[in-house]
């Protein structure tokens, strides 16, 4: 009897044929769930969230041994906190209810009409908001006095001013100071004045105040205290020009920067005109829309300064900087990058004589820095400073053995992530390499390690770091890292199969954990870091590090909901395609026995084994209808292998890739060759397309919103991406790297509306009718040339929804639709809907 082929696999997960487990009930889908922690006490009580298979969820408060079931709360509209051991605050915005919970004897009290609230914890004050008719009474409680305050405001949330909060009705602003306690009114302010717009400049604590008195605009600076410190008409004609008030703007706190339109006699309706231009990056304008200017407004002698704006050029300011930038955007537009090179010229608003100028540089990737006087900027691949002072560029990357770039499938190539400012110090920048994270201190010219990556690890900074955006009147933001009691850093082994987590304090690493899972949902708080474990196949534990003793422990563990029940396990595959290395992973059937036959489905799209690594338990609700989980319970195996687009053409790869991954899991005996199915999504449902018309190794195929005719999608417009169609197959997604009039062959290749004729594997399709990603058009003009060519196919055509299914009811059906389809194709089991 011929041996079985090993295969070069890890084992992942593991479970045992223990006499008396059975497969799991379907009508127990609904009940298995994961969890979502929201915050931890200073003694370790954790509030956390079960999410269960029909998408309901129930919060519960973990004390010791037990678990008390906390009042019903919309996750999408709900904020869960400690203030103290003894009184844990939730707020449900959805039911508009506020939450008051002793965790020791689980009483609860009910503030109702309540939208939104806020823990002030550090002065130990809450503050929430009541809807009384078309206003909102602030409630503000100091929780250890039980003193009350009281404000009126015109919307339920409220401004924040360092340690002042601000309210606003009609024409009445008032300011409450967290550490004192009391009300501030500014009183300047007479009945018949119309608040227009109030500014707020963070760094300074300087609130201005816009409004109309009479037929003219004024405003009025104040403190926090409610100091009058200035008040100013605003010039609101200039040169042919009419101010915009609502776009007005603090630049520093001595200067404002002021918008205007050009006055025009033309008084058409051109709402529903549009005017594009060949020659100008992606977006649209009506035909009459006035051109504006930028005019800079000194606070100190009421000096307005304009700044040369003009239809070709781009004028910008930015927040607590005295620099300014101007640049054409369509001087070196490609038409394909989102971030087209520009020649950027840099002034300053006290140097009228200062100006540099830099070159070809990506319009957005680039920070401007006052505490550097210069520019950092992302080229080629590297991160460069130009001092403006000296008017010298350094190239800050070069030298490092480590990659700073990478390709993005929506933007093409850019930086891995952005240079992030610290917000402990507002001047130490943080930047991320493939390997390290470096910093950048006094010397703009100089990264300095942080970590010390071998070769086989990769660091990142976490995106469970607390981050503050700081926004200009561009609407491009520079990210601050609040890093004030650590950063979390987290690192990947090459084969991303080990991962950890770090915490990093005065230059100190401290590891939290480590191991063959993933890491996610990560809380920092109270001197404990809570965050959950999962595997493929393993639903999530949750555990908490704690900083003090420097110990981790297990918070809880829901892997006891699966004792009674057989489980998949799974198996990480190793296989050559285009002399490279890849993986995939192998999901076996829940009930295997090595003596059977299973049938396979193999899930396509590109790189997927990192996202493997995700536990999704066995649901019909999924928004594209795939869970691997549910496929292993119905007696499948499941195969998810690794497509390594690198270039050129995507469906040939696709095809090579996927034909050696299933090449390398057939060698184990148990899948049956004859019963192989094929399953892909959005760039995955191109790839089905593709592939089917190559070769009849599968059974059957389902091709989920997927691109089918290449050449009308390159010239589709994407407005809801702000994008045209051939940006994704030039240099992102699809990576042809070839206009479609310089590689008609390659482009005419991946058609596959133009290769149907050599089809015979019958092919279910399903899109949303209102997909703004990939037109619906696609999957009907796939359709309809399998139909024309009496080719077996079928579509299903979900009239409400997008590029994934939102609806849960739709979900389900999409789920059975699928599951329906194998079961008919590879098990030969009867379903009446499908008629070929």
């Amino acid at each position: 009897m011929k041996k079985a082929v090993l295969l070069l696999i890890s084992i992942l997960g593991i479970v045992t044929s223990t006499q008396g487990q059975i497969l799991i009930p379907e009508q127990q889908y609904d009940s298995l769930y994961t969890i979502h922690p929201y915050d931890i006490s200073s003694k370790g009580d954790v509030v956390y969230r079960k999410i269960f298979g029909d998408l309901s969820s129930q919060y519960f408060l973990k004390i010791t041994k037990k678990n008390f079931q906390l009042p019903q709360l919309d996750p999408s509209g709900s904020a869960i906190v400690f203030y103290t051991d003894t009184l844990l605050i939730a707020g449900d915005s959805k039911e508009k209810a506020l939450y008051l919970i002793n965790p020791i004897n689980q009483k609860i009290d009910t503030i109702k009409q309540v939208p939104f609230f806020k823990l002030y914890k550090e002065n130990n004050l809450l503050v929430f908001s009541k809807e009384v008719n078309t206003n909102y009474l602030i409630n503000i409680v100091d929780l250890k006095s039980k003193q009350k305050h009281i404000a009126i405001n015109k919307i339920s949330t409220w401004e924040e001013l360092g340690n002042t909060l601000i309210f606003t009705i009609d024409n009445q602003v008032s300011l409450f100071d967290l550490k004192s306690g009391e009300f501030t009114y500014l009183n300047h302010l007479n009945q018949n004045t119309r608040i227009e717009k109030i500014l707020y400049h963070k760094n300074k604590e300087l609130i201005a105040v816009i409004y109309k008195d009479q037929s003219k605009v004024k405003l009025t600076i104040y403190n926090t205290k409610g100091k009058l410190l200035k008040t100013l008409a605003l010039p609101t004609q200039q040169e042919g020009f009419e101010l915009i008030v609502n776009q007005i703007s603090f630049i520093t706190d001595q200067y404002l920067c002021l918008s205007y339109n050009q006055k025009t006699n033309v008084n058409i309706d051109d709402s529903e005109i549009e005017l594009w231009y060949t020659k100008k990056p992606f977006y649209t304008k009506n035909i009459h829309q006035k051109p504006n200017t930028i005019g800079v407004l000194n606070l100190k002698n009421n000096y307005l300064n304009m700044l040369n704006s003009t239809k070709n050029n781009t004028t910008k300011t930015y927040e607590d900087s005295k620099y300014y930038v101007q640049y054409n955007p369509d001087l070196y537009n490609d038409k394909t990058t989102k971030s087209p090179f520009i020649k950027l010229t840099v002034k300053h608003l006290e140097k009228p004589n200062f100006q540099v100028t830099l070159d070809s540089i990506p319009a957005h990737h680039f920070i401007l820095s006052d505490q550097h006087d210069g520019i950092f900027y992302f080229k080629d691949k590297n991160w460069y400073f130009h001092n403006l002072l000296s008017n010298q560029t350094s190239n800050l990357t070069q030298h490092l053995d480590d990659d700073f770039y990478t390709v993005s499938n929506f933007v093409g190539q850019g930086p891995k992530n952005r240079i992030f400012i610290s917000a402990k110090d507002n001047k130490t920048l943080y930047v991320s390499g493939t390997k390290n994270i470096y910093v950048i201190k006094d010397l703009p010219t100089k990264l300095i390690p942080i970590t010390n990556a071998n070769s086989d690890t990769q660091y990142s900074i976490s995106s469970y770091n607390k981050f503050r955006f700081v926004k200009n009147i561009s609407n491009q933001s520079i990210d601050q890292l609040d890093d004030t009691h650590g950063v979390l850093l987290e690192y990947t082994s090459n084969d991303n199969q080990t991962q950890a987590l770090e915490l990093l304090i005065n230059d100190k690493a401290t590891l939290l954990t480590k191991g063959d899972f993933k890491i996610d949902n990560i809380i920092y708080t109270n001197h404990q870091v809570l965050y959950n474990k999962t595997k493929q196949n393993t639903p999530p534990s949750l555990h908490c590090f704690n900083l003090k003793n420097n110990t981790e422990k297990l918070i809880i563990d829901t892997s006891d909901q699966l004792n009674d029940y057989l489980w998949s396990k799974t198996e990480i595959i190793h296989y050559q395609s285009n002399n490279k290395e890849q993986k995939g992973v192998l999901y076996y059937p829940a009930e295997y026995d090595p003596s059977k036959k299973y049938p396979l489905i193999v899930d396509i799209y590109e790189k997927k084994f990192k996202s493997s690594y995700t536990y999704l338990p066995p649901t019909y609700k999924n928004s594209e209808g795939v869970n691997y989980n549910l496929w292993t319970q119905h007696g499948y195996f499941v195969l998810s292998p690794d497509i390594d687009n690198y270039g050129g053409n995507p469906g040939s790869i696709a095809l090579e890739t996927t034909l050696k991954a299933v090449e390398k899991v057939t060698e184990l005996q148990s899948i049956d060759s004859a019963n192989i199915g094929l399953i892909g999504h959005s760039f995955g449902g191109f790839e089905v397309g593709y592939i089917i018309a190559r070769t009849n190794l599968f059974k059957t195929a389902i091709s989920g919103a997927g691109v089918h005719n290449a050449i009308s999608e390159y010239l589709s417009v994407k407005k809801n991406w702000r994008m045209y169609g051939f940006q994704r197959f030039e240099n992102q997604i699809f990576k042809i790297n070839n206009k479609l009039q310089d590689d008609i062959q390659t482009y005419s290749d991946i058609t596959n509306v133009i290769n149907l004729s050599n089809v015979s594997t019958p092919v279910l399709l399903w899109t949303g009718f209102l997909d703004t990603n990939v037109s619906a058009l696609q999957s009907f003009e796939y359709f309809t040339g399998l139909k024309r060519l009496n080719k077996k196919a079928m579509l299903l055509n979900f009239k409400k929804e997008d590029h994934v299914l939102l609806d849960p009811s739709n979900q389900k059906k999409l789920t059975l639709y699928i599951l329906d389809w194998f079961d008919y194709h590879l098990k030969g089991i009867d379903k009446h809907w499908i008629e070929l």
